[in-house]
């Protein structure tokens, strides 16, 4: 028995089997066609061949210039365009739309600023450059490039103003072709006479481009964005000139600073041994000389005119080994700092004091820093104190002196106190030349002197002098300092013996 039967199956007719075939054959040819299309996809059309043209169209409604391009044209080549327009003051643009192509790529620049680029000419872009164009000067560059065979850019730029006619600029013969070697073409308002003019290739709409733009594509430019005044290029230039002449300026004054270095390191050497020789040679001799004095002075009989004699030949000659020793000080490099000065101005006034009845107190600085003491200021300050101490001695009838010696960052203060008669200062200012000495050595080097007396108060002598803060480094000057230290320590023990001998 058949699985199936006919008079299972139901009753259609044959006719109406066939016409269900046909469609069913149509939907799956569809569905072919259909599928074998999405799967070429975009790629399958070709961007270089276009379509003939089956309708025509006219090339002035695009408002653009002709194709131009440099005179000479090949492969691989690379097209600089030049054109400058300028804005009339006080006329803003109220719309300004630039429209440009080129075959093969392009990149624009508006005074120096990219703007834009494009890489196929059937891509017309539409700029719009209300907001980037000021009154004033303006450049329009492109840097356009050529694949190979034909090469041209066609651009139109249209600035409408409120109150001002309006400003056309297309591309045309009037365009310069700026050389590669110029780095700052973009940003010229000029173009030198060397630039050659751009060539005619053809009108828009000329064939090989006869072909009207696929699609027309607006791009809104924005505002520049404002540079800092710090990074402005006149700005940079102008700190980088200052550095430079800082630069210079602080070679120069290095240079400077060593030569005076050096100088300053042969003076102290020339010093220190002007020093050393005074010491072993004038020195020595004055000691023989005292020496000798007194030996003769121990042989004579006492209480007669040769003894007399022989005992002021040696205080005269005690007298000069004196002055020599405060010569060799104020000569001598290696005293010349702050703590010298005090040590040696106070053992003067203690040893000038001693024979008078004068009673002597000192009043110096706990701490005193170790600072330059240059030998104008040493020499000029023991002078004003030997003359004030003279006229302390002679004039004032004072029974007490207070010595002091104070300092500051940038000064020393020297005090003299007596409780003496006193004087009034305008009154004796004109009567000798010791007030006038005081003021005048001091004044020498850039202190002053305050003088403070009256009639039965005593007198109070002040000198400040500025001193120099830098700390002593220069191990040349130590050295110098070391030997005559050690020319003086001899010296002294010379004298010491002497002295001894002859008591």
């Amino acid at each position: 028995m058949p699985l199936l039967s006919k008079t299972m199956l139901p009753n259609v007719p044959q006719r109406d089997n066939i016409t269900l075939s046909c469609w069913a054959g149509f939907v799956l040819l569809g569905l072919f066609l259909a599928h074998c299309q999405a799967a070429e996809g975009p790629a399958g059309r070709r961007p270089t061949r276009l379509k003939p043209v089956q309708h025509a169209w006219d090339p002035t409604e695009f408002h653009m210039g002709d194709y131009i391009w440099a005179k000479d044209l090949h492969d691989k080549q690379v097209c600089r365009l030049w054109k400058a327009f300028e804005i009339p003051a006080g006329h803003p643009p109220t719309n300004a739309r630039l429209r440009i192509l080129a075959d093969n790529s392009y990149t624009l620049l508006l005074d120096g600023r990219s703007i834009g680029r494009g890489s196929d000419y059937h891509y017309l872009t539409e700029y719009d450059l209300t907001d980037s164009l000021a009154p004033g000067h303006h450049t329009i560059a492109v840097i356009a490039f050529n694949e190979t065979h034909q090469a041209g850019l066609s651009l139109g730029f249209d600035i409408t103003f409120a109150e001002a006619s309006p400003l056309h600029i297309r591309s045309n013969e009037s365009w310069r072709i700026a050389p590669p070697d110029d780095d700052r073409w973009d940003q010229r308002w000029s173009a030198p006479r060397a630039w050659e003019h751009a060539v005619l290739v053809a009108p828009f709409g000329s064939a090989p481009w006869d072909a009207p733009p696929m699609r027309i594509q607006s791009i809104a430019v924005p505002l520049a964005p404002t540079v800092p005044t710090w990074q402005r290029t006149w700005v940079l230039a102008l700190v980088g000139a200052c550095a430079a002449a800082g630069l210079l300026a602080s070679l120069v004054l290095k240079l400077r600073l060593m030569n005076q270095n050096k100088a300053q390191i042969l003076l102290d050497r020339e010093r220190s041994r002007i020093a050393r020789d005074l010491h072993d040679g004038l020195g020595a001799g004055l000691t023989q000389l005292v020496l000798a004095c007194e030996v003769a002075r121990n042989d004579v009989t006492a209480d007669t005119e040769h003894e007399r004699r022989l005992a002021d030949l040696c205080d005269h000659a005690r007298e000069i080994a004196g002055s020599i020793d405060e010569l060799v000080w104020s000569v001598n490099s290696g005293r010349d700092t702050l703590r010298d000065f005090v040590s040696y101005t106070s053992k003067y006034v203690q040893r000038f004091l001693q024979p008078t009845p004068i009673l002597c107190r000192l009043d110096i600085a706990d701490t005193i820093p170790d600072l330059d003491c240059n030998l104008a200021i040493r020499r000029n300050l023991l002078l004003a104190v030997k003359e004030a101490l003279n006229n302390a001695v002679k004039y004032s009838g004072a029974t007490e002196l207070r010595f002091g010696i104070q300092t500051t960052p940038r000064l020393v203060v020297v005090t003299i106190a007596d409780n003496g008669s006193g004087f009034v200062p305008h009154l004796k200012a004109d009567s000798g030349h010791g007030l006038k000495n005081l003021r005048e050595r001091v004044m020498d080097v850039g202190g002053r002197c305050h003088i403070d007396s009256d009639l039965e108060r005593g007198t109070t002598i002040t000198f400040e002098v500025p001193l120099q803060t830098a700390l002593r480094i220069r191990s040349s000057k130590v050295t110098s300092r070391m030997h005559v230290q050690r020319g003086a320590t001899r010296l002294e023990t010379n004298q010491h013996a002497a002295e001894k001998a002859v008591l």
